[in-house]
């Protein structure tokens, strides 16, 4: 008596309303903070408004001119419009140092570059004939002739041509008018440290007398899942034209792959990296390989040293850039898909695209910092894990200046999601200005409407670009 009665329905309609609170709390917040992350930027970016300056757009052609060319045919130039003048300053100021930091970084403490010994040379062999060859079943021929280059482009340009995979030793490919070696060279004591690398050149006849000539070298870098041999259409034509074309596999690719799956190993590599630390699986290892790899060529008596060019596709591209930031002995770089501003992908919400290539990593890390999905913090604690150093010293704005005054030509689509067009511009004003006195050294051409791939537009301008300034004998 004196007490009241609580209807059942009040119990329930309290809990449903707490349930859709915390329901609403958990989806509002993450949402908030994007927006307060997008905030920040554009009230930075106002701030700098005062010392922006714009670059002139030809009318005409509805282009910029990166360096006062006109570009190729059927690539507008984007209209990257904007950089703030006291950055590009200070960038300039730091060039030197940044790049000395990056070669001591790849290093560890390990002795690369110019002076130091070539790396061990563990085993050589040369290409034979098919009816030569002893195990038949596992014999790699060229589909592409030399001289013929009409290929079908995939995502990443020309196919792959067969070849095994792992520690399964793949028959070299063969062709009468080619010369095709392998030589392996160790550039680290690990297994992955174990470089096979493919070397083509035109196979002309000397007189015993004559020492071979000295040719201009362009070493061909795959792309993400694929194996040296994706640039084997490409290596046919540099070997024809008067080049040493090199090509080698990146670490957990290929022949440094431990099963048939050619992502299984890299895909293992990077998640332990991000649980264990020490290797540097993404784009860093890889990098050093090639470092070393130059420590070789230079040996060398078919190699001009004073004449190495670097070409890569999408991960290749990559390596690239970096490679030839850190080492001056590559005088002329085409990054192909490649170059992109890590930071900025983070700062304005646009590294989804980049994340999905190797995504394994992302949702390990998601979930081992207890989030319900991948966001921007777990993407930068993933690159400063597996590739530290990448986003504070050697980004896109901080290292790809360092190629300067030497030939570089970066390639892009205007519609690449994983190298947004947007994110390159404080890249291309810092290194646009540090080849202020070498303007033709120095070009970007996007073509529109076109995504993350390789054309055949953008492989003949390649082309053209390593021609100009390595300038290859007519073999």
């Amino acid at each position: 008596e004196g007490s009241i009665a609580i209807p059942m329905q009040v119990p329930r309609a309290l809990a449903s309303t707490v349930c859709a609170l915390v329901m609403g709390y958990t989806i509002v917040m993450p949402a908030l903070r994007d927006l307060r992350q997008q905030w920040h930027v554009r009230v930075r970016n106002l701030q700098r408004s005062s010392n922006l300056a714009t670059v002139p757009i030809d009318p005409k052609q509805g282009r910029t001119k990166v360096d006062g060319r006109d570009g190729i045919s059927n690539v507008e130039k984007e209209p990257l419009l904007r950089v703030d003048q006291e950055e590009l300053e200070s960038a300039q100021n730091s060039r030197t140092a940044t790049s000395k930091e990056l070669l001591e970084h790849l290093a560890s403490g390990r002795q690369c570059g110019q002076g130091a010994p070539p790396p061990e040379v563990m085993e050589t062999r040369l290409s034979a004939p098919p009816s030569s060859r002893r195990n038949s079943s596992t014999q790699v021929d060229s589909q592409v002739p030399i001289g013929t280059e009409k290929w079908s482009h995939d995502q990443y340009g020309p196919p792959d041509a067969p070849e095994l995979h792992g520690q399964l030793r793949p028959e070299l490919p063969y062709n009468a008018q080619l010369h095709v070696e392998e030589v392996v060279i160790q550039t680290d004591t690990s297994f992955q440290g174990r470089v096979s690398v493919l070397l083509v050149k035109a196979s002309t006849p000397t007189e015993a007398h004559k020492p071979s000539p000295r040719l201009p070298v362009v070493i061909a870098l795959h792309a993400t899942g694929k194996t040296r041999m994706q640039m084997w259409p490409r290596m046919q034509r540099f070997a024809r034209h008067g080049y040493l074309a090199v090509a080698i596999d990146s670490r957990y690719h290929g022949t440094r792959a431990k099963d048939s799956d050619p992502l299984n190993t890299y895909k293992d590599a990077l998640i332990r990296a991000w649980k264990k630390g020490g290797e540097r699986p993404f784009l860093l290892d890889t990098v050093w390989d090639l470092v070393r790899l130059i420590d070789y060529l230079v040996t060398r008596t078919d190699v001009d040293a004073t004449r190495i060019g670097m070409l890569g596709v999408s991960l290749g591209g990559m390596h690239t850039w970096l490679t030839a930031a850190a080492d001056e002995r590559i005088s002329v770089a085409v990054p192909m898909i490649g170059v992109q501003g890590f930071q900025w992908a983070i700062d304005n919400n646009r590294w989804q695209a980049r994340a999905s290539s190797i995504q394994w990593v992302f949702e390990v890390a998601a979930r081992d910092m207890r989030k319900s999905e991948i966001d921007s913090e777990t993407v930068k604690a993933v690159w400063d894990r597996i590739s530290p150093g990448l986003l504070s010293h050697f980004d896109a704005p901080l290292s790809l200046r360092l190629i300067a005054p030497r030939a570089l030509l970066v390639l892009n689509g205007a519609l690449d999601e994983r190298n947004p067009v947007e994110g390159l511009q404080d890249a291309v004003y810092l290194t646009r200005s540090a080849y202020a006195n070498f303007p033709s050294h120095f070009d970007v051409q996007v073509e529109k409407a076109v995504g993350h791939e390789i054309t055949k537009t953008m492989d003949d301008a390649a082309y053209r670009w390593l021609d100009e300034f390595l300038k290859p004998c007519s073999c």
